[in-house]
C-alpha cells in the first residue's frame, strides 16, 4: 500500500474563498478542485482524496518568514536558470531544486530536512503572475 502523506496551506479568508469559488464554478469539492490543479502541474497525486484539515498548530503564521523572504529574493534568478522545477529551501539557502517533486522532496529528506518548504518555481511570463 502506497504511503500516505499529508499537506497543509494556510490561506487567509479571501484566498480560501477565491478557491471555493474556483471549485464551486466546476462543479467540483476544494479537494477535487485541488487534485485537478496538482495533476496540470505534470505529477498524478494518486487515487486517495484530499482533505483539508486546519494546520498544525507546531507551524505558527510567522514559521516560514525566512523561507518565504529567501524566495523573494531570489525568484527572478530562479525563473530564469530553473524555470518549472521543484526548489527545497531551508532557512535561508535552497537545498534541493529539479523537476522531478518527489526526487527533490528525497533528497532534502536525506539531508536530514524533516518538514521541507517546497515551492514550484514558475515559468517567466510578460505578465503578473500569482499563486492561490
Amino acid at each position: 500500500m502506497p504511503r500516505q502523506s499529508h499537506l497543509s496551506i494556510r490561506l487567509n479568508s479571501e484566498e480560501k474563498a477565491a478557491l471555493q469559488r474556483q471549485a464551486a464554478l466546476r462543479d467540483m469539492t476544494v479537494g477535487q478542485f485541488f487534485r485537478r490543479v496538482l495533476m496540470g502541474l505534470g505529477g498524478n497525486p494518486g487515487p486517495t482524496e484530499i482533505v483539508c484539515r486546519p494546520a498544525h498548530k507546531a507551524f505558527p503564521p510567522h514559521a516560514r518568514e525566512k523561507e518565504m523572504r529567501w524566495l523573494e529574493a531570489h525568484m527572478s534568478r530562479l525563473q530564469v536558470e530553473i524555470p518549472g522545477q521543484w526548489v527545497i529551501v531551508e532557512g535561508d539557502q535552497m537545498i534541493s531544486h529539479g523537476p522531478d517533486y518527489l526526487k527533490a522532496l528525497a533528497e532534502a529528506r536525506a539531508m536530514g530536512v524533516e518538514i521541507p518548504f517546497v515551492e514550484r518555481v514558475p515559468e517567466r511570463t510578460n505578465g503578473v503572475w500569482m499563486g492561490l
